[in-house]
């Protein structure tokens, strides 16, 4: 029997971005689960199975520093890799101190996301 393939959470509030993201994680032997809000993963249904999840910061509402610590509080437990586009100053360290896993700064190619997450999950 094949073991169930790992789940990762997509969060981001551009349809493009999560899309792309989604296929790429899917290409790579991962099931992909998207979201366009950080509020939408929070009051989703528990995913017993989920390894990871790939979150956007800047985003409407609850921006992806804010939902970390309030998943982490649900007892969510699994690596968060956040992704943004601005390279602001310090971002890296606040990312560090939310608890992220790893930053990705938007544009980047989807095989260097596959390869986060292969390393995260490792």
């Amino acid at each position: 029997m094949d073991s169930p393939r790992a789940l990762i959470a997509v969060v981001d509030d551009e349809a493009s971005v999560r899309k792309a993201m989604c296929r790429a994680l899917r290409l790579a032997s991962y099931e992909a689960v998207p979201f366009a809000l950080g509020l939408d993963l929070l009051i989703a249904p528990p995913q017993p199975r989920l390894a990871c999840v790939v979150m956007d910061i800047h985003m409407p509402g609850l921006t992806g520093l804010e939902v970390l610590p309030r998943l982490r509080a649900q007892g969510v437990v699994v690596p968060v890799v956040l992704v943004t586009a601005t390279d602001e100053p310090g971002m890296a360290k606040r990312a560090r101190a939310a608890g992220a896993a790893h930053l990705l700064i938007k544009p980047f190619p989807m095989e260097a996301l596959t390869k986060v997450i292969q390393r995260v999950l490792s």
